[in-house]
């Protein structure tokens, strides 16, 4: 009535008008004489419903209690809720607990022994549940929160981690800045645990420590000096376990959606069954960029190493499309390890070989490409034993493998490599397969080998080379040619592996072969000297020993020119021929031999029945006709030969007649 507010008197009077200022010391000192003896809320709700939107928000139940409340003095509160949405489906359950002081000059506030547990469960957990505490000291004003003392857990499960469960636990000292929007945590430890699904029954413990920061206004996350340890147990591993350290330090860019871990060194060691050593060591040294918005970038390793066994593989290398398919480039150098050993170690037998100690000392160094689909090897560099192997190897397609492929060897004794007891075990033919049909029939290669010095069956090779095609079941090796012994050799293989039964055609050609080499090489002594020609065109079908014996078929040329039989071992088993060679000269020593000048026949082979009517020698003074077959099936012979002294003009040649057979 006489125009005062009922609580001007709390202020006391004046005589001046009020103004801001003035009614910002009466609030302030209204306030500073405040008391409250508390406040209780209970089994409260409240409920906002927009119907434009149709959006609905209920606390229920609510409560609310405070101790007694007195201007720069602690206020002690519990606040528990549910709080429960329909637009996305959510239901939060809510349970906190502080002690409040209030400075009223500087308007610094207090929140000591704070507890907040919640419980959220809904469309928003994925159909599952997550559950977190956080508890702490918590100071600070309008510009900047400190949390030196936070410790928070949480605890999910659902859809995020099907069949299974994370457990994270976060602490360290904490601060917001909120003019900048500032998250920091420093001396930061996250723990967490992982089980469920995507780890098949394993169990997964990861333990992080940095210094962290976050800005709310850039989304962006920063962990400097970051040092991470991950543990995988079990799953996929099969018993085994998986330790890794992960240093690096790393940038998460939520607006960008990029990750990037600079300085990165990576240190894992694989302890499982399922690897044939049952460990295998990796480190690494880098940095990784991605984005898995637009599933880009990858990693980039200065220095990589691979340890399995006494290999290791030392190197630098790229991860080109991390999240899409990835694509590892990279080169890489091996130590110099026993391979015998190595095999052992993977679980195969090595091979017993006619040379003692081969297989030992190894080294290979190659560059790679490699992704899911196909592999590339280039710059290939092997050394095995006395043999160095270079070139480049490629499969194309690990779903349909298309092998392509250039090899070359300096030198290599296939011999060396036999088994000990190879050449005095007997041939058994049996029904055994000779090749394996299934495997032939998919493969897909485009490749060739070519080696500087070979020795194979005691013959000795240089400048051998071959080309391999094969694909639908057709597979060929042509051209294939080497020198050997003065002579030149070209030929081709066709296998066809595509029809029930396989097929085997050859062509051979042989020019200028010096007999007595390859004969002493094979059989310690020079039978038969001369130049060698050979010609073949054979065909045969199946894939047993006995079934390509049945169906050979085919012709054959073979012709020696100027040359000479020896009086030698093989002679003395053949005396009555040697006898008939009436004309002998001494070589110099305790030999004797004969000369000729022409050695040929034409063979034609029909079911495994190799048939001559034309074998023929011409001599100065004498000569040898034949025919007869050989028969590879039945293992038999019938040869007749007819041995004759060239006589004068007008007078009939004498010919002996022989019969070989058995």
């Amino acid at each position: 009535s006489n125009g005062k507010a009922n609580w001007e008197d709390l202020a006391g009077s004046s005589s001046k008008p009020t103004n801001d200022s003035d009614f910002s010391e009466v609030i302030g000192k209204m306030i500073a004489g405040l008391t409250i003896a508390g406040v209780s809320v209970k089994d409260s709700h409240i409920h906002w419903q927009d119907d434009v939107v149709g959006q609905k928000i209920s606390l229920s139940p609510l409560l609310l209690k405070t101790g007694k409340y007195k201007a720069d003095k602690p206020i002690t509160i519990k606040l528990s809720t549910q709080l429960s949405q329909n637009t996305p489906s959510m239901s939060l359950k809510i349970d906190a607990s502080t002690s409040l002081k209030i400075n009223k000059e500087s308007q610094a506030f207090t929140l000591n022994n704070l507890k907040l547990d919640t419980h959220l469960t809904g469309s928003m957990a994925k159909g599952g549940a997550i559950t977190s505490s956080l508890t702490g000291d918590l100071s600070g004003n309008s510009q900047a929160i400190q949390v030196p003392n936070l410790k928070f857990k949480t605890n999910i499960t659902g859809d995020m981690i099907p069949n299974g469960k994370i457990t994270a636990s976060i602490s360290g000292n904490t601060q917001f800045n909120i003019g900048k929007q500032n998250i920091s945590i420093s001396n930061m430890i996250l723990d967490s645990n992982v089980t469920g699904k995507p780890l098949q029954g394993g169990v997964l413990k990861i333990q992080t420590t940095s210094n962290m920061q976050f800005s709310l206004a850039k989304q962006q996350l920063d962990l400097d000096r970051m040092k991470s340890k991950l543990e995988l147990q079990g799953g996929a591993l099969k018993g085994g376990s998986l330790i890794a350290q992960i240093d690096g330090n790393t940038q998460v860019d939520l607006q960008n959606s990029s990750l990037k871990i600079q300085q990165l060194s990576l240190n894992s060691t694989i302890h499982t069954d399922q690897i044939p050593s049952g460990q295998l060591k990796q480190t690494a040294k880098g940095l990784i960029d991605i984005n898995w918005a637009n599933n880009t970038g990858g990693a980039d390793f200065s220095s990589l190493a691979i340890n399995l066994a006494d290999l290791q593989l030392v190197g630098a290398a790229k991860i080109n499309q991390l999240m899409t398919s990835p694509e590892i480039i990279g080169t890489f150098k091996s130590n110099t390890f026993n391979l015998k050993s190595l095999l052992k170690t993977l679980g195969i037998t090595p091979p017993q070989t006619q040379k003692a100690g081969l297989l030992g000392n190894t080294q290979m160094s190659f560059a790679l490409d490699a992704s899911p689909t196909k592999m590339q090897l280039s710059q290939l560099a092997i050394q095995l034993d006395e043999s160095n192997i270079t070139g480049n190897l490629a499969i194309q397609d690990f779903s349909n493998p298309a092998i392509q492929g250039k090899l070359n060897i300096n030198q290599l004794n296939v011999d060396n490599y036999m088994a000990p007891d190879a050449a005095n075990k007997p041939s058994t033919p049996g029904a055994a397969a000779l090749l394996p049909l299934a495997a032939m029939r998919n493969m897909n290669m485009d490749s060739s080998l070519s080696i500087g010095s070979l020795v194979y069956n005691r013959i000795k090779m240089n400048n051998a080379s071959v080309h391999i095609k094969a694909n639908n079941g057709i597979v060929k090796a042509a051209p294939i040619s080497a020198n050997l012994y003065k002579g030149k050799y070209t030929g081709s293989i066709s296998l066809d592996t595509a029809k029930k039964t396989p097929s085997i055609t050859m062509k051979h050609k042989l020019r200028g072969l010096r007999s007595d080499g390859i004969l002493y090489d094979l059989f310690q002594d020079k039978l038969v000297t001369g130049a060698a020609d050979l010609t073949a065109s054979i065909h045969t079908s199946g894939n047993t020993v006995s079934a390509v014996k049945q169906n050979l078929s085919g012709t054959i040329n073979v012709e020696f020119r100027d040359g000479t039989i020896r009086d030698s071992n093989f002679a003395k088993k053949t005396e009555i021929a040697v006898r008939a060679f009436e004309e002998k000269k001494s070589d110099g020593g305790d030999k004797s031999t004969v000369k000729f000048t022409k050695l040929a026949g034409d063979w034609n082979i029909k079911q495994g029945v190799f048939n001559t009517n034309n074998m023929a020698m011409k001599a100065p003074h004498f000569r040898i006709k034949g025919e007869g077959d050989v028969n590879i099936v039945k293992e038999n012979l019938d040869f007749k030969l007819f041995v004759g002294r060239k006589e004068k003009k007008d007078r009939r040649d004498i010919l002996i007649p022989l019969r070989i057979y058995g």
